[in-house]
């Protein structure tokens, strides 16, 4: 079963509306979308589109398109279909009956490339409504259905015909407007020129105008038909041809065609913005009288080179592009076989002019060239140089350096001159590396940062400043880094950090990295000053020396204290308990745990647990202020009772842990125990302060953090049971606090 159009009564205003949009549209190419966009929707279509023909009827392009959501866009890939003809007759347009309407899959006479075009697309049913101009198709209007197949009733193929010439009239008065942008003037001018023009399409290269120069070099000229057959005979466009470099560049280039009977032209094709489909105009000139010149002095240089083999070996392997220009006759002649770097003849007339208009010398460098020139032409100057930006034939963009010497005749006048180029790209980006590096330090140095600068092939500190400003003190001539560094180390640096110091400073693994690639390298590091450690950063930032192989390296120190007292105090704010300043509940917990594990198998370790006595009352009675400062001040003793290796820490509320590792005995747990007991006995103003230990053992791994918690938790609890202010250890009984 098909699906249902619209009802016909639905239909009666579908032409008006249309009618209506384009009549009142400023701009047409927008108004046309629009409709196909109300008439997509409308009949509950996948697609709706126009198609137009290339001038020559050969080709056609989707150029506008409406996709209901969830399909798919085709217009992209439907550029420049070529149609199938037999016997002169558009096989396609066969499909269309006398009404110009085409419906599938009702017809039977599509080709199989057709079929398949259509199924690609999963197109089930369609309907197509030719465009006629002056009674023939040139383009058409469709509709596709991607889910279902669509029934047209007769009404509405009837609407849709008449919208269908709806939209071709006003589109082909838009075309026939964007191809006539120019006044009578203007192709009055283009006449009048001796040069050879006209005006293509620039996707089918179908001619659209030629001038009078043109016609009457080449007469029966036909407008829509190819360029290139009716110039050159051929079938398809010339490889040179200065219209396929500007498509493909975006750039207009001077090229050399040959013409039948031994003609050369030279033609550059320009893009004419007006045409908003894509014309350009070709512009040529007979440059046969030159060429034919080239070819004498081709001659010549043949034989001039048979005389000079051994020279033009000794040019070859200079790896330079030579020439040699005639100043007065305006004429340069290349020497070397290197003319393919650039993808100019080998003679050049009108010469410099006639390299300024090839293009190949960048904006950057024109004035520059032009000045090189101008000293050459002038004579005041026997030899100069210049470095200029240049593109080479394939479009990479190099830096050449180009030197020139003057040469005199017998009269002792300048007459012609040598001018050699070199690729200089690699020089030039080693300076730019340099210049950048330089300045960029000079960016980056401010009050907190100093650096060296160091000749790393040589080991030869070129600048010190900041942190070895004045080290070493008596070193009055060349200083090397590793001395420098040696001095450092021993005087002002952190031991700790002396190894890794050595290993960065190191001139060999700087060179290393370097050549591998890797041209930055960073460390942290710490010296010993009077008030005490201090950290500093260094970077290093390695470039080669411009005019040598040597590896230049500018160290920048910064000094980063307050940055690392900053991330130690939020690394602490993260371990530690804000109040007492002693390890958090997860970080004690943590450590111990793993302590625990590495314990070795005859090693004796103690957790203690502590406790405030009555400490609920404390607060309770005098405040959280004053409860907060007997916490801080029962800290305080707790953590001075033990070794800066143990783990102390705030177990939370006014409970807290220690655990003495692997070197304890039981003797010493006891002792330990009737010790904190008697020093958590103190009083804050009127207030008496007591507190009470429970502690536990285990030998090695025995028992995990969970275990021995509890048993030292349970001996707490027994003491404070007990009588509080007291101390037990599970294995060994209580403490006499009254001791």
């Amino acid at each position: 079963m098909g699906t249902q159009m619209p009802d016909s009564e639905h239909d009666e205003h579908i032409v008006e509306n249309v009618l209506r949009e384009l009549y009142d549209a400023d701009d047409t190419l927008h108004a046309i979308e629009s409709v196909l966009a109300m008439l997509g929707a409308h009949y509950n279509v996948s697609r709706a589109y126009i198609f137009e023909d290339s001038a020559d009827g050969m080709f056609t392009s989707n150029t506008f398109e409406w996709c209901a959501q969830g399909i798919s866009p085709q217009k992209s890939n439907l550029q420049n279909i070529a149609y199938s003809f037999e016997k002169g007759r558009n096989t396609y347009y066969s499909n269309f009956d006398e009404k110009n309407i085409f419906q599938y899959p009702a017809s039977q006479k599509l080709s199989e490339s057709e079929q398949e075009l259509i199924q690609t697309q999963n197109i089930h049913s369609m309907l197509q409504c030719a465009i006629m101009e002056g009674g023939r198709r040139c383009g058409f209007v469709g509709y596709d259905d991607c889910c279902g197949n669509q029934t047209w009733t007769d009404e509405q193929m009837r609407t849709l015909s008449s919208v269908s010439k709806l939209l071709g009239l006003f589109l082909i008065k838009q075309r026939q407007k964007e191809k006539a942008p120019f006044s009578e003037d203007f192709f009055s001018v283009l006449d009048n020129s001796t040069a050879f023009i006209m005006l293509l399409d620039i996707k089918t290269f179908a001619l659209y105008y030629a001038n009078r120069t043109l016609q009457k070099k080449i007469p029966g000229l036909q407008k829509g038909a190819f360029c290139y057959k009716q110039l050159f005979g051929r079938t398809s466009p010339c490889d040179r041809c200065p219209v396929k470099t500007l498509k493909r560049t975006g750039q207009s280039r001077f090229v050399e065609l040959e013409w039948p009977n031994e003609k050369w032209i030279l033609a550059s094709a320009s893009t004419l913005r007006s045409f908003k489909n894509g014309m350009v105009m070709v512009t040529a000139t007979d440059i046969t009288s030159q060429k034919q010149e080239e070819k004498k002095l081709e001659q010549t240089i043949e034989k001039l080179r048979d005389k000079n083999a051994e020279n033009a070996i000794v040019i070859k392997q200079s790896g330079k592009y030579i020439l040699r220009y005639d100043i007065e006759k305006k004429l340069a002649i290349h020497y070397s076989d290197s003319i393919a770097w650039f993808g100019l003849p080998r003679m050049m007339q009108d010469y410099p002019d006639s390299l300024f208009r090839a293009g190949i010398i960048l904006p950057e460098s024109i004035l520059d060239a032009m000045q090189f020139y101008q000293d050459m032409q002038s004579g005041v100057h026997k030899s100069g140089s210049v470095e200029l930006h240049v593109r080479k034939a394939g479009g990479t963009a190099r830096w050449f350096a180009a030197d020139y010497t003057l040469a005199l005749s017998e009269r002792k006048e300048t007459s012609f001159c040598i001018i050699t180029f070199s690729d200089n790209t690699e020089m030039h980006e080693k300076e730019l590396a340099y210049e950048k590096l330089q300045k960029d330090l000079k960016d980056y140095i401010t009050g907190n940062r100093n650096y060296q600068e160091v000749d790393l092939t040589d080991d030869i500190v070129e600048h010190r400043g900041g942190l070895f400003a004045k080290y070493p003190p008596e070193t009055s001539g060349t200083l090397s880094l590793t001395d420098l560094v040696r001095y450092g180390c021993e005087h002002f640096a952190f031991v700790n950090d002396r190894p890794a110091l050595f290993q960065f400073f190191n001139c060999s693994r700087l060179i290393a990295m370097f050549r591998n690639g890797c041209r930055k390298d960073t460390m942290e590091f710490r010296i010993v000053t009077g008030k005490g450690i201090k950290w500093y950063s260094v970077a290093a930032d390695m470039v080669q020396y411009p005019t040598s192989d040597h590896v230049k390296v500018f160290f920048v120190f910064t000094d980063i204290d307050e940055q690392h007292k900053e991330q130690e105090r939020l690394e602490n704010l993260a371990t530690h308990d804000s109040m007492t300043h002693l390890l958090n509940h997860d970080v004690s917990e943590r450590h111990i745990r793993g302590l625990l594990v590495n314990a070795g198998p005859e090693s004796i370790s103690a957790l203690f647990m502590i406790d405030v006595d009555n400490f609920k009352s404390v607060n309770d009675t005098y405040g959280h202020q004053k409860g907060d400062y007997v916490l801080k001040k029962f800290a305080g003793i707790v953590s001075s009772q033990f070794r800066s290796s143990d783990i102390v820490g705030r177990f939370g509320g006014d409970e807290f842990i220690v655990f003495v590792p692997y070197a304890v005995t039981e003797e010493y747990v006891q002792r330990k125990v009737d010790l904190l007991v008697k020093s958590l006995k103190f009083r804050i103003d009127d207030i008496s302060v007591t507190g009470s230990v429970g502690a536990a053992l285990v030998h090695g791994s025995q028992k995990t953090f969970r275990e021995l918690y509890d048993e030292a938790d349970k001996a707490l609890y027994s003491a404070k049971h007990a009588g509080k202010s007291r101390g037990l250890v599970s294995d060994t009984g209580s403490t006499d606090s009254t001791r």
